[in-house]
């Protein structure tokens, strides 16, 4: 068996993704057993040993991932003021005129502090005391994936929160803390040398390129080098980090060989050891200590240590140690998207080997000259690296941005060399130098502008290529899990026959479970209700039981990354729809249609219903300026007068639209002007009022139009304004819904609400407390609800909900 350790890590992680959350005692009984008879099993032959080890890995992660699971959803998030006593874990970034800093407490609660510029003078290692206002760190989760929020979250701070000042007590730095303050010195050193060396365009592309920082970059640049599968050059990567330890390591052993003391007593390794890791680690903690960066500092040390030790070791293992000490430490970096680039392309690296029945490039090609050889030998070499690195971290790149960027391919070839092997030591001797004297730095830059013009130019001509990149629907995370167990294992092998195999073997796989996965995600049936987490707004997809599907908002923030595009979009994508027969604008508030326009974008609508409020509220304007472009792409636009009537046949469900049918009133707000729609099947129904408040209530009610309901979703997000007792007294709900912040600005789902639904026993879920929640209704009224909790992600735990008792209305 090659990299018995490679082998093990993989079953472990594969066990963790792949695992559900209700199942740990299986799970580890499972690990226990197997493992028992294991080692009965060795004892008679030895092969089953080996396989049975596979096997305890990979259910051992499944019960380490199976035992996340919480014993109640996450709590209800609250801002609130308190004294913060704790320590400096990391330097302070500043950015314009605000200050972040990360502060862990004796209790090792982390918490993201934000200070105006320069007014908590505090070094790494330094206790601080201040007085903040903070907030619960609890992104948005969909289908298994967080939201903003998420990197702090996966790093393990738990709260976020503002300061006026601190009070700064010096402390004695440990180890770690030295380190961070000697990188935070060289950033610092490397920042001034930049700025008195390059202009600033040049210079905001150094700092991209060193530091991962590409705020300043033009986006219409950075979205280049992402269509064309190079947003690696643009982060620390491992590859920084490679080929800074082999340059500091190089420089290292040139120098204790000159040494005759050192190379005497064989030491020169020693020498080696001691200075350049210290120095990868100084560097790693100057760039912002990204996850793959730090992968890259474990397997150096390991490979270092193990050459010390007089070990042998082999790449795949060195890889598989530092991953599992990676996510041992920071376990959150197992969803960090960087981190698993990094560890599928240096496996597709590490794990390459040149055949032994088969002449090189060099060798076949030996009647040309030496030169003409060693190029032909590298450009194939090259080439092939690009591949394997192309194949294996493919599902990553289409998950994460929806395209599979074919220009890359060859991009990659001239710019990796460009990004890594020229302008990052050119940028780091100018910015050094530049340190020192500006004249000097100044002189060092001249070829660095040049490599950095190339680096950059290269992304923006690929992106122009014909099929530079082509749309894909983004995989599941089992499609994921699957391709890179059965590619990753194929590229260990010695025949480049089994690769093919391996591939093929693959996408039949893939290909399965997309069909599996379309049936679930398109179901037909069945009325399910899909309230997205969006924060504090509202996004509602709904699948009707002929196969189609309508949307009832899509969120959206007036500042802020878009939940329409990151959340609604995101999950479009993942249940394969590109078109919808209806999407409702509720009414013209932010929260509720400003993601819209990322849908627009990307899905053909049949029809869009809007209440035709934008004409006449001031901030509809935004909201107009969407539904004519929506009109321009041929939706079919209808408003209330067309919509109000009697009940209809709506794709296999039975559709009514109770408001605003008589009108809207200059006195009326645009939340009672809410669209309120009520939809059957069979016995079971669902009604939604957008953000309906307690005056459009009375005028149903008053109507007499109001039946019970199988299920309701809360009004105004459970504002106290809204859900009145007359109104659940009258809809008598099974179950009840609401899509609130977490933390909700304005503290919904109102606690008078929430008493009132306890009093009158009708079960609540909320986005807040559970993330993403789905509710199926069946025909006979039957529903099932599952939701998402924060600690778990990837699994969804189903809830049955009993109906209430017929005297809590009483």
């Amino acid at each position: 068996m090659r990299s018995p350790l490679s082998l093990v890590a993989g079953s472990l992680l594969l066990g963790t993704t792949l695992s559900r959350p209700h199942y740990a005692h299986v799970f580890i009984v499972a690990s226990l057993v197997l493992i028992v008879l294991g080692s009965l099993a060795a004892r008679r032959r030895k092969s089953y040993a080996g396989l049975t080890l596979l096997l305890a890995a990979f259910a051992t992660g499944a019960a380490m991932r199976s035992a996340e699971r919480p014993a109640a959803p996450r709590t209800r998030a609250t801002q609130h003021a308190r004294e913060i006593d704790g320590t400096l874990e990391r330097p302070c970034r500043t950015r314009a005129d605000r200050a972040t800093c990360l502060v862990v407490e004796p209790d090792q609660t982390r918490i993201a502090l934000a200070f105006p510029a320069r007014s908590c003078d505090a070094r790494v290692g330094d206790g601080v005391r201040a007085l903040a206002t903070l907030i619960p760190v609890q992104p948005t989760v969909n289908d298994g994936a967080l939201g903003p929020g998420a990197t702090l979250f996966a790093d393990g701070v738990r709260f976020r929160g503002e300061s006026a000042a601190c009070d700064v007590t010096p402390r004695p730095p440990t180890p770690v803390a030295l380190a961070r303050r000697a990188g935070d010195a060289l950033r610092a050193t490397l920042d001034r040398g930049i700025s008195r060396a390059f202009d600033t365009t040049a210079a905001n592309r150094a700092r991209a390129l060193l530091f991962g920082d590409d705020d300043a970059i033009e986006p219409d640049t950075v979205d280049a080098f992402r269509r064309t599968g190079l947003s690696h050059l643009l982060a620390v990567s491992g590859a920084h980090v490679a080929l800074v330890a082999a340059i500091l390591a190089w420089f290292a052993r040139t120098a204790a060989a000159r040494v005759t003391a050192i190379a005497e007593r064989g030491w020169v390794s020693r020498f080696e050891a001691l200075f350049a890791l210290p120095a990868v680690l100084v560097f790693v903690c100057a760039t912002g200590e990204a996850p793959s960066a730090v992968r890259a500092l474990v397997m150096a040390s390991l490979a270092t240590v193990a050459k010390l030790g007089a070990r042998s070791s082999d790449g795949p293992s060195l890889l598989a140690a530092s991953a599992l000490v990676t996510v041992a430490f920071v376990p959150g970096w197992r969803t960090d998207v960087g981190w698993q680039l990094s560890i599928a392309a240096s496996w597709a690296l590490v794990s390459a080997h040149r055949s032994q029945d088969e002449p090189s490039l060099a060798e076949q090609t030996s009647m040309l000259s030496r030169a003409t050889r060693w190029g032909c030998d590298w450009l194939g070499s090259a080439l092939t690296a690009t591949l394997r690195v192309a194949l294996l971290t493919a599902p990553i790149v289409a998950a994460m941005s929806g395209r599979l960027p074919l220009s890359g391919l060859l991009a990659n070839l001239v710019a990796a060399p460009i990004g890594e092997v020229f302008s990052l030591p050119l940028v780091l001797v100018a910015a050094l130098t530049g340190a020192l004297s500006a004249p000097l730095g100044a002189l060092f830059a001249i070829p660095a502008k040049w490599a950095l013009a190339a680096l950059f130019a290269i992304p923006t001509v690929a992106a122009r290529w014909p099929l530079a990149s082509i749309d894909c629907w983004p995989p599941t995370s089992l499609q994921q899990t699957v391709w890179l167990a059965i590619v990753g294992a194929a590229l260990l092998a010695k025949r480049r026959r089994s690769l093919a195999v391996g591939v093929a073997v693959a996408l039949l796989a893939v290909v399965a479970i997309e069909a599996v996965h379309r049936r679930e995600a398109q179901p037909t049936g069945i009325l399910r209700v899909t309230m997205l987490d969006v924060g504090q707004g509202d996004a509602i997809l709904v699948d009707l039981p002929d196969g189609e599907a309508m949307l009832i908002d899509a969120g959206g923030v007036i500042v802020g990354p878009d939940p329409g595009e990151r959340v609604v979009a995101r999950a479009l994508a993942l249940r394969r729809r590109r078109s919808l027969a209806v999407v409702v604008a509720s009414h013209p508030h932010p929260d509720h249609v400003n993601g819209l326009r990322a849908v627009l974008q990307r899905a053909t609508v049949r029809e869009l219903w809007d209440t035709r409020q934008s004409e006449r509220w001031a901030g509809g304007a935004r909201w107009l300026a969407q539904r004519t472009q929506a009109e321009q792409g041929g939706a079919r636009v209808l408003g209330p007068e067309s919509l109000c009537g009697p009940p209809r046949y709506f794709h296999g469900a039975t559709l009514e639209v109770l408001a605003p049918c008589h009108g809207i009133g200059d006195e009326t707000s645009p939340n009672d002007a809410s669209f309120v729609l009520r939809l059957r099947f069979g016995a079971a129904s669902v009604l939604l009022p957008g953000d309906l408040e307690r005056d459009g209530e009375r005028a149903l009610i008053d109507a007499g139009i109001l039946e019970p309901v199988t299920v309701l979703k809360l009004g105004h997000h459970g504002s106290r304004t809204s859900s009145t007792l007359p109104w659940l007294a009258a809809l008598r709900p099974r179950l009840a819904l609401v899509s609130a912040g977490h933390p909700s600005p304005f503290h919904h789902p109102h606690e008078s609400v929430v008493d009132r639904l306890s009093a009158l026993r009708i079960p609540l879920l909320s986005t807040s407390e559970r993330g993403m929640i789905v509710v199926d209704l069946f025909r006979d009224g039957a529903l099932r609800a599952r939701d998402e909790s924060l600690s778990r992600c990837s699994a969804c735990d189903e809830i049955r909900i009993q109906p209430p008792a017929q005297e809590s209305f009483r």
